[in-house]
């Protein structure tokens, strides 16, 4: 096992015990404080930082409250930055369970069918879905796809986000609350990433059908053929794997399906901080499990990108 999946155990392992999301002890907590409409925890490094407020918040409110804190950073990297709250928290975990279950079953199935080999794979890609650090990370912004790098040819579209820069919300503000969205009453985490070096950007990880959590740094102007190439994903690849497709994941949350094969990719850019599902050969999946490809996805797009 290597160092990094050790320590998305540990990590997985911390915020299952909701000492990292505060939120999910908030509910006995108001019933004792019932003037307090929403608590925000800004967490960074470990070091965590209560704000509350007696009305719900508007989340430019809690960007300037966070701006006083001494835990955001002076420049923080916002598409890094996440926003938790304990109901959604709830629900993501409950769709994590979920697709363990059906990757469970799905290995029962080729193992009666007597295909060891899927078997193996599926039991495999469903112990990696219990380690996947993902968050309840709600969708508080609307950005250009330009920028989040899947604007289709000739299509210029605005598309929710799972982060705002604050920029955007002060120039936004009086334009639309669909940029400013307000808070509803209970308990949340305002995740901070580290500072990022000048010029630095988060890596590249790809999951899902690989015998271990590839990690690679960004590297500028290449494609996503280009990307499995370079990280050698061939190598790492278990026994029915998808070989023709995987499913792209930019930090907005968004998700899109990207052939990779010699006679069918696109040249798409492999887009900053991209998280890419390598799911499974879709034509050996059974009729019942046809979705599991983009279920995995789905889940991937809440992968806490601020660790």
């Amino acid at each position: 096992m290597s160092a990094f999946f050790k320590y998305l155990l540990g990590f997985a392992v911390a915020f299952s015990s909701a000492q990292l999301v505060p939120g999910y002890a908030y509910a006995q907590e108001q019933e004792q404080q019932q003037n307090i409409a929403v608590s925000v925890y800004i967490i960074k490094n470990g070091q965590q930082q209560r704000l509350d407020f007696n009305e719900s918040p508007n989340l430019l409110s809690v960007y300037q409250a966070a701006m006083q804190s001494n835990l955001l950073p002076l420049t923080p990297y916002w598409p890094t930055t996440r926003l938790v709250s304990s109901s959604k928290q709830e629900q993501v975990k409950q769709q994590q369970q979920r697709l363990i279950s059906e990757l469970e079953e799905l290995a029962s199935y080729w193992e009666a069918a007597s295909e060891p080999e899927l078997a193996a794979t599926a039991s495999s890609v469903a112990a990696q879905v219990a380690q996947w650090p993902v968050v309840g990370a709600e969708f508080v912004g609307r950005i250009d796809t330009a920028i989040t790098g899947m604007r289709q040819s000739g299509i210029d579209t605005v598309e929710p986000a799972l982060y705002a820069y604050l920029d955007q919300i002060r120039i936004s503000n009086r334009i639309s609350i669909n940029n400013n969205p307000y808070l509803p009453a209970g308990g949340y985490s305002f995740l901070i990433s580290p500072e990022h070096a000048e010029g630095a950007v988060p890596h590249w990880y790809v999951i899902g059908a690989v015998n271990q959590v590839i990690e690679a740094p960004y590297i500028a102007d290449l494609s996503v053929r280009d990307m499995v190439r370079k990280v050698r994903l061939n190598e790492f690849s278990l026994p029915g794997a998808s070989n023709s497709h995987l499913w792209q994941i930019n930090l907005a949350g968004a998700v899109q399906q990207v052939p990779i094969a010699y006679y069918n990719a696109s040249g798409e850019p492999a887009i900053v901080g991209g998280i890419w599902v390598l799911g499974f050969q879709q034509n050996q999946l059974p009729e019942q499990y046809k979705q599991i490809n983009q279920q995995l996805a789905e889940l991937a797009k809440y992968w806490n990108v601020a660790l």
